[in-house]
């Protein structure tokens, strides 16, 4: 039994003693593995950079230009020769070809009545709207900037402003078939007419009478001026040809105690009727602004028949400033209630109808006195004055959207600017 457990733990113990035995072994086996590194050829692989020699291969190129040589085999382009046979015969049919396109030229001789357009040559008269497109946008007005009133022009959005005049400028109205601005201006020492570009050059005076002459107002073909004067005693409607020549006196009124005062005349668009405000002087002191004073919108023809009172005033309500609108019988005028303005303090109020009198509404109230100036040439726009502060200023009123754009602000020292005219 004791032998039998010796041979047990004998066999262990050799067991034991071959892992002993068999570690120096392993340990070669280790080292085998080390000189797995070792094996360092994988860099010997560099050859891959000996490829190199495929630039050395270039060579197919020169094999190329080996091919070059197959263009100088051009000599076989040298068989063009043939063509040239055919040549002879081609001649052929370019003598009967070449007849017919030369018979046709003969109906080409029908383009003559293209000569036509010759008279088409009229487009000269059609180089004048050209200057149209240069002024458009822009607004003629008054500024008393810096000392005196005098015509100014500025973009629609109120920027630019350019002075045109020195010694005084009024009331300012465009005329786009003449490409001119009339005004009235003391500039001589008597108020007078004239007419200017947009740039202010070419000043010409049109009125040389010793009597007042003011508010003008051209025609729709730019070949007349009704403007309103002094000179037979009161302030009448007068109308003269674009040049100044050919003055005619279209109404006369009373020189008495009340003495008449017709002016800010305004021309419709189709020529056919002029629209005035016309005042009675109640209190005999040369002014139209007292209580009982008439304030009145008239109309009359452009002959000066037909004239007759349009908006009649009262103790309680009285007109002015009637402006056309430029593509239908409409106007828009300035209206005060005169009791409901002791009241309320509300001031001029811009209204406006149709010249039949119908479409009577208003347009705007800004709680202060607004008097309506221009329509804008689309229709969609109103010009006007306002006094929003003690002072005019130039607005503009955007019918379709019910806004308003102040143009003009006063600076400290000033006293206002009155609106003119649109420029188209």
């Amino acid at each position: 039994m004791m032998q039998r457990l010796v041979c047990i733990c004998l066999a262990v113990l050799t067991a034991l003693g071959m892992i002993g035995c068999t570690s120096p072994t392993p340990r070669p086996i280790a080292q085998q593995v080390v000189e797995v590194p070792t094996a360092t050829p994988y860099p010997t692989y560099t050859p891959y950079p000996t490829y190199t020699p495929l630039p050395t291969a270039t060579p197919v190129p020169t094999s190329t230009a080996t091919n070059t040589p197959r263009p100088t085999a051009s000599p076989t382009p040298t068989r063009t020769p043939m063509p040239t046979a055919t040549n002879t015969s081609t001649p052929r049919p370019t003598l009967t070809s070449t007849p017919l396109p030369t018979d046709t030229p003969q109906p080409t001789d029908i383009p003559l009545p293209t000569n036509i357009p010759q008279p088409t040559e009229t487009p000269g008269p059609t180089n004048t709207p050209a200057p149209p497109p240069r002024a458009q946008g822009k607004i003629v007005f008054v500024s008393d900037l810096p000392r005196e009133n005098n015509v100014f022009v500025m973009d629609a959005d109120g920027s630019n402003w350019v002075q045109l005049t020195r010694g005084g400028g009024f009331s300012p109205r465009w005329s786009a078939v003449n490409q001119k601005i009339v005004f009235a201006s003391p500039m001589e020492g008597n108020m007078e007419i004239y007419t200017m570009n947009l740039d202010g050059s070419d000043m010409q005076r049109l009125t040389f009478d010793p009597a007042w002459d003011g508010t003008p107002d051209w025609s729709p073909d730019g070949k007349k001026i009704v403007f309103s004067s002094d000179r037979a005693g009161s302030k009448d409607l007068y109308v003269m040809n674009a040049d100044g020549t050919e003055v005619r006196q279209l109404t006369k009124t009373e020189t008495g105690p009340i003495k008449g005062q017709e002016y800010e005349p305004r021309w419709s668009p189709d020529g056919s009727k002029i629209l005035c405000f016309v005042g009675r002087d109640h209190s005999n002191d040369g002014k139209v602004d007292k209580w009982g004073d008439d304030q009145d919108v008239w109309i009359l023809n452009p002959d000066g028949s037909d004239f007759r009172r349009f908006l009649g005033s009262n103790e309680k309500r009285v007109y002015c400033c009637p402006v056309w609108h430029p593509n239908s019988f409409t106007f828009a005028y300035g209206y005060l209630d005169r009791e409901y303005d002791m009241t309320h303090d509300t001031g001029w109020q811009i209204w406006a109808m149709n010249i039949d009198g119908s479409g009577q509404r208003l347009l705007f109230d800004s709680g202060e006195s607004d008097c309506p100036s221009a329509w804008s040439p689309d229709g969609n726009k109103l010009l006007f004055s306002s006094w929003p502060a003690g002072h005019w200023e130039v607005f503009v009123l955007n019918l379709a959207e019910g806004s308003v754009t102040p143009l003009s602000p006063t600076q400290p020292g000033q006293h206002g600017h009155g609106s003119g005219d649109w420029i188209e």
